[in-house]
């Protein structure tokens, strides 16, 4: 059994409602495309693996729930660096900014 998912970095914005703004946010914040913008369901419309060693990865993930866009970094096994975690938190605020979204909040 593999080690747990540990969420460590949170990022939720609102104001993306274009296909083109969508797409500008996966091409700057390096994800690939998963989902649609009119997709009814609430469900992941992008990921980035970060760390690809065997039962440690940590991924970047890009989700809409209830109408509400949030990144979120999770790992497994040990913490990513902590300059990885900036170089992630520097690269969401620039991916929302690129595509004229509003961070909210980030926990």
């Amino acid at each position: 059994m593999g080690s747990p998912v540990v969420r460590v970095y949170t990022a939720r914005f609102s104001g993306l409602s274009t296909v083109e703004a969508l797409d500008r946010l996966r091409e700057v914040s390096g994800l690939t495309a998963r989902g649609r913008l009119d997709d009814d369901r609430s469900e992941e419309f992008g990921v980035r693996r970060l760390r690809d060693t065997p039962g440690t990865p940590v991924m970047l993930r890009l989700y809409r729930e209830d109408g509400r866009w949030s990144f979120v970094l999770t790992y497994q096994g040990d913490p990513p660096a902590r300059e990885l975690l900036e170089s992630v938190r520097t690269g969401v605020r620039d991916a929302v900014a690129a595509a004229g979204a509003v961070l909210d909040e980030e926990l």
